[in-house]
């Protein structure tokens, strides 16, 4: 019976995930002082990871799209229009705070020399993206 009921859930969870929605897996830590728990979420268009404090979010790009493109598809995404194209002030419901904090975009590991907007991924590319402090 666990077998079966085990193989159902697995069904669902495939067929869930292949439709446009979502999987959701969550690690922790055994020490009970310390979480590190992560969310993963996978989609048809690809994997997108967010840490545990939910200030860093990283995911490989598909090619053809932009970055953004990437991103919106992966998860929520706010962006306001300025002069320079498009910035993102929200990833998955966390908000940059206006003079503060700013959602900074990396390409392979580097600062991006080029905004998200514009940007069109290559083959292998890892896109982060960290909420980092305007003084940093």
């Amino acid at each position: 019976m666990k077998k079966k009921l085990g193989a159902i859930l697995l069904t669902i969870l495939v067929l869930g995930a292949g439709v446009g929605g979502y999987v959701a897996v969550f690690v922790k830590n055994h020490d009970t002082t310390k979480s590190t728990a992560s969310v993963t979420q996978t989609q048809t268009a690809g994997t997108i990871s967010i840490s545990a404090d939910r200030k860093q979010v990283t995911y490989t790009g598909e090619v053809g799209r932009t970055a953004l493109q990437n991103l919106q598809v992966l998860t929520n995404v706010g962006v306001t229009d300025t002069s320079y194209g498009k910035m993102v002030v929200s990833i998955n419901g966390v908000s940059a705070v206006n003079g503060k904090t700013y959602w900074a975009f990396y390409v392979n590991g580097a600062y991006a020399n080029e905004g998200a907007g514009t940007y069109k991924t290559k083959a292998g590319d890892k896109l982060m993206w960290k909420l980092e402090d305007v003084t940093q």
